[in-house]
């Protein structure tokens, strides 16, 4: 026991109990991701958009969230995201969280449509994001 405990308990303090993790709310339209997987239309491995701008030309199924902000991803376990952002919004918690709970081989893939850019997330810890190079086949499917 250290001193400071010792101290408190000596005394009859108890210690303030930690504070509980903030409830995480799942992204908007996850229930319709849920409703696909159960109805056989999303299979294991496939891909949904997580949007962080809104809208998509991207034809797919898209969640939708706010940049920076925590969320309860069970919706997208197994699945490939696909996390649509645009420069100067914070998708470092996003990208971070999705690599955590990504299937093996298909970590989540960065989009951004005004800079043309098209890359993998290799490392959450710290971030770092593998770029797809230009003209590539999967580059020129989503950007010509």
């Amino acid at each position: 026991m250290n001193t400071t405990s010792a101290a408190a308990w000596a005394l009859g303090r108890r210690q303030a109990p930690p504070k509980a993790a903030p409830k995480l709310y799942p992204p908007r339209n996850a229930p319709a991701i849920e409703r696909y997987r159960r109805e056989g239309w999303l299979a294991d491995g496939e891909g949904v958009i997580v949007s962080l701008v809104g809208d998509t030309p991207i034809d797919g199924p898209h969640v939708f969230a706010d940049p920076g902000r925590r969320y309860d991803w069970a919706c997208m376990r197994g699945l490939h995201a696909i996390v649509v952002t645009a420069q100067g919004l914070d998708a470092g918690r996003c990208m971070a969280d999705l690599y955590d709970i990504a299937p093996f081989g298909a970590p989540p893939t960065l989009v951004d449509f005004a800079a043309q850019l098209l890359a993998t997330v290799v490392s959450a810890n710290p971030l770092v994001l593998l770029p797809e190079r230009r003209g590539s086949s999967s580059w020129s499917a989503l950007f010509q």
